[in-house]
């Protein structure tokens, strides 16, 4: 199965989110895991985090910090208590064109081969009149690739200016991509064959109300991935190693107060308990190493050992209605 490429369709991003604008929070203190329901009593601190890119020496900057926790039980890594934006345009409303390089608008021909592979793979069916739904949709780049392998496809963009330019560039129908958080959408129980959920459950408060949610959308044979930041990468392991021998507490899980604003990070575990709560069952787990930030004369090597070891960037989830 191809490898979906999470580092490669994201990093234009990250180098061009352009500086940090006022930003006004909410913080919410946990009382368990939202996805095991493990007591927060028995997670453990793992460091802190800082409001902006820490680089190697993340004591001398200003700013502030918040505590990141990790369950014991299955993994699950956030901060505590949780910055929450005061509305979603807070980090998301800004031109597409700001927040992207150019070169991201542009699809690749292997775009979502990742996607439909494994939708042949865990259904046994091909694309072709089958009914996607794309959420966290963005410009509509994984819209019109699924599309193109013979999906009808739907998405969900919480972002007014995304979902304008996916409307303009790629002349994606309105009633196809609707405006609205995942929080207040709705669609019938039973309407997808396939839902496209990458990159976006790690911005999400409440992610395992959200997979309770989403999985009723699924038809009884439908399929759903989740594409989600692994709580055991092995770069982070080793930053915070290295922090640690600096004599400092910081560690780069998560980033909840800057790009690209993740809340959360995810172990396997978290979706096999969870599944026990959240009407669904996993059905298949990849790691993806995203080994980008490898020297190149090194990355075989490095992405043989992280996924050997899942230590990769990545956790690729496949679930299925209960």
């Amino acid at each position: 199965m191809a490898t979906h490429n999470f580092v490669e369709d994201r990093l234009p991003e990250f180098q061009a989110a352009g500086p940090i604008r006022s930003k006004s929070y909410r913080f919410q203190y946990a009382t368990s895991c939202n996805m095991c329901g493990l007591d927060r009593s028995d997670h453990e601190f793992i460091g802190r985090r800082l409001d902006a890119p820490q680089g190697f020496w993340p004591q001398r900057k200003p700013g502030i910090t918040t505590s990141i926790f990790r369950c014991r039980d299955c993994s699950l890594t956030y901060p505590d208590p949780m910055p929450l934006p005061e509305s979603v345009a807070q980090h998301y409303d800004v031109l597409p064109t700001r927040y992207w390089s150019e070169s991201y608008f542009t699809i690749a021909p292997n775009y979502v081969v990742y996607q439909v592979d494994g939708f042949r793979q865990m259904t046994g069916r091909e694309p072709r009149g089958s009914i996607a739904l794309d959420i966290g949709a963005g410009i509509g780049k994984a819209m019109v690739a699924l599309e193109r392998s013979g999906f009808e496809t739907h998405g969900i963009e919480p972002s007014a200016s995304f979902r304008q330019a996916a409307l303009e560039r790629f002349e994606i129908s309105e009633d196809r991509l609707r405006l609205s958080s995942i929080e207040d959408a709705d669609y019938p129980d039973g309407m997808f064959d396939f839902i496209n959920f990458t990159a976006v459950l790690e911005h999400l408060p409440d992610p395992a109300a959200i997979l309770r949610k989403t999985t009723r959308w699924l038809k009884p044979d439908g399929v759903m991935l989740v594409d989600v930041p692994s709580s055991s990468f092995l770069l982070s392991k080793l930053i915070r190693l290295f922090y640690h021998l600096t004599g400092n507490n910081f560690v780069i899980n998560t980033c909840p107060m800057h790009v690209p604003y993740h809340l959360y990070e995810f172990g396997v575990e978290s979706f096999r308990r969870n599944s026990r709560l959240g009407g669904y069952s996993v059905i298949h787990v990849d790691p993806n190493p995203c080994a980008e930030f490898v020297p190149r004369m090194l990355r075989p090597l490095s992405e043989r050992v992280m996924r050997r070891t899942w230590t990769g960037m990545q956790l690729l989830v496949w679930l299925k209605r209960q």
